[in-house]
């Protein structure tokens, strides 16, 4: 009886094991990308990142600059849904505080009219919303603490 430790089952062994290390190192990757609800978000410049209803993001080289999403204040989105035909995409707008050292600024960012300013300033720095989720659907009220906002910080 060969042993399954021949040549041409080790090739098969160490296939399936560099398979099942790229699996894993995926679905940590993954598990890093998504944002927890519960805790403050750290983010830097100019790269991408998401923010629960009711939570702050820190600027990660201090705490000096944050950002919190307050709420949704209007969401009139064209819904997602596979029988719905909109003339309009609708629109999406975030009411969002602002806090650097001694300055505290509110504002409302709108998403989804060529017109609506899709981003704001304060203490020098832009701030964009770049996407709103979760996706509006027909008949149904997403509640405030299911939102989450993209926004980066230039």
């Amino acid at each position: 009886m060969p042993s399954p430790f021949t040549q041409p089952h080790m090739k098969n062994y160490c296939f399936l094991a560099l398979v099942l290390l790229a699996t894993a190192l995926v679905s940590c990757k993954n598990q890093n990308v998504q944002s927890s609800c519960d805790e403050p978000v750290s983010f830097v410049y100019n790269e991408p990142f998401e923010l629960c209803q009711g939570n702050t993001a820190y600027w990660a080289e201090n705490n000096e600059f944050s950002i919190v999403f307050k709420e949704v204040t209007a969401d009139s989105r064209c819904p997602f849904d596979v029988n719905v035909n909109c003339i309009w995409s609708g629109r999406v707008e975030v009411s969002l505080r602002f806090n650097n050292i001694d300055q505290v600024f509110n504002d409302t960012i709108a998403n989804g009219d060529i017109t609506d300013p899709y981003q704001t300033e304060f203490a020098g720095r832009t701030i964009r919303l770049l996407g709103v989720s979760p996706e509006s659907t027909l008949y149904q009220t997403i509640p405030q603490n299911e939102y989450k906002i993209t926004l980066v910080v230039e």
